[in-house]
């Protein structure tokens, strides 16, 4: 990260330094996003709201792994 913020780096290394980056960020926050959607269905199960579906099970549409 410092090595980036210097300007240390040649310019195509430090652009896919940042694409790696904000790959990650999407990854990340699409994971956030199920894990919350998981605890809102289970806080409602809690409260005698619709049963809990597996959403590991669902595929991640922008991630083909």
């Amino acid at each position: 990260m410092a090595a980036l913020e210097s300007g240390e780096l040649p310019l195509e290394t430090a652009l896919k330094r940042f694409e790696e980056g904000t790959a990650l960020l999407k990854s990340g926050r699409r994971i956030l996003e199920r894990a919350r959607r998981r605890v809102e269905e289970l806080v409602a199960v809690d409260q005698g709201g619709p049963q809990v579906r597996d959403l590991a099970l669902e595929p991640d549409e922008e991630d083909p792994h």
